[in-house]
């Protein structure tokens, strides 16, 4: 770098570097913990540490799109729909932490929200799968289950 600026050739190899870090843990994630909330490095077993939010999954959503992970993105997205359908599990008195819950759940299903719907300005879709085509489905989706967590959160707010 100089100047704070890249060269095209080490963007390129940063890059692949990222995703191939990121497909190593997503990986990790995927076999040993999914849906739990989190992968315990120490013991390799999954982890419900907020309540079972599947919090990796929701917070990887964006990195899936952009990964071109698109059966993984399906596969999270299903389980969203399916938790929303269900109920937060959290939803009766259970202690949450508000500041991971905004930034990784709200994060995660907002960013992917936002992606679908200008996916033709961005960089998303690169490798287009008929669920991709159908981006109206995941923004209601994800949508949906945001609004449902932030009227879960509203109280904590209310201090």
């Amino acid at each position: 770098t100089r100047n704070g600026t890249v060269a095209l050739d080490d963007a390129a190899a940063l890059r692949a570097e990222a995703l191939h870090t990121f497909h190593a843990s997503w990986t990790a994630y995927k076999e040993l913990a999914y849906p739990m909330d989190a992968l315990d490095p120490s013991t390799c077993s999954g982890q419900n540490e907020y309540g079972g939010l599947a919090m990796t999954a929701l917070d990887s959503l964006d990195m899936l799109l952009l990964a071109d992970r698109a059966h993984d993105f399906d596969e999270v997205s299903q389980h969203v729909e399916r938790r929303n359908s269900e109920g937060t599990p959290w939803a009766n008195g259970y202690r949450v932490n508000v500041f991971e819950v905004t930034i990784r759940a709200l994060g995660g299903l907002l960013s992917a929200h936002a992606m679908l719907v200008h996916n033709e300005k961005s960089t998303v879709g690169q490798k287009t799968t008929p669920r991709q085509l159908n981006s109206i489905l995941y923004t209601q989706q994800h949508a949906e289950a945001a609004r449902h967590i932030t009227d879960l959160l509203v109280p904590a707010f209310n201090t």
